[in-house]
């Protein structure tokens, strides 16, 4: 009997990281909070020496490569009819400092499962460094439909008719005059 053996492109070219190890470290930053510098203590407890320099450069070249990801699905979760927005506080390692400051993560999802849609229900994330109402107007400037969201005051200039439930957001607005 013989035995094949497929193998893959390396995610990183000229790097040796496999895309389980990748997965891995993005999976423990994003999803379980645990910083780059304390990922790279683990490893080397466990015997494998993985600098943090050398993880922020994998963390880089993985989001420049998930990128179009990203933007597809953004536009999935913003073609939709209607869209729930919210925002959370995250906290951020300031580099050099070691100490926390506050960024917030910016929530879109799209889902219409109970009103008897068969399309997936997605969310889609956006980091920003601070709560300025501007993000959700970066965020939304292409989008034309319902959105729900919370009484933030930085909704209210995307809503058509000011701020309540259901309300419209008109889409494409023409750039104000300097």
């Amino acid at each position: 009997m013989s035995s094949f053996r497929h193998h893959f492109p390396k995610p990183i070219e000229r790097g040796y990281a496999s895309a389980g190890l990748l997965a891995r470290i993005l999976v423990s930053k994003y999803m379980e909070h645990i910083p780059l510098y304390r990922q790279s203590e683990i490893y080397a407890r466990q015997g494998v020496e993985l600098s943090r320099n050398t993880m922020v450069r994998w963390v880089s070249e993985m989001a420049d490569k998930l990128r179009p990801l990203y933007i597809a699905l953004n536009d999935y979760v913003l073609e939709a009819g209607k869209v729930h927005a919210d925002d959370t506080p995250v906290k951020v390692l300031a580099p050099g400092n070691g100490k926390t400051k506050t960024g917030r993560l910016w929530v879109y999802v799209r889902d219409d499962r109970n009103a008897g849609s068969s399309l997936p229900a997605a969310v889609w994330f956006a980091y920003s460094a601070d709560r300025k109402g501007e993000h959700p107007q970066l965020h939304q400037a292409k989008y034309q439909g319902v959105l729900q969201a919370d009484a933030y005051a930085g909704y209210n200039v995307l809503y058509r008719n000011g701020p309540g439930e259901g309300s419209r957001v008109p889409g494409p607005r023409p750039p104000k005059n300097p």
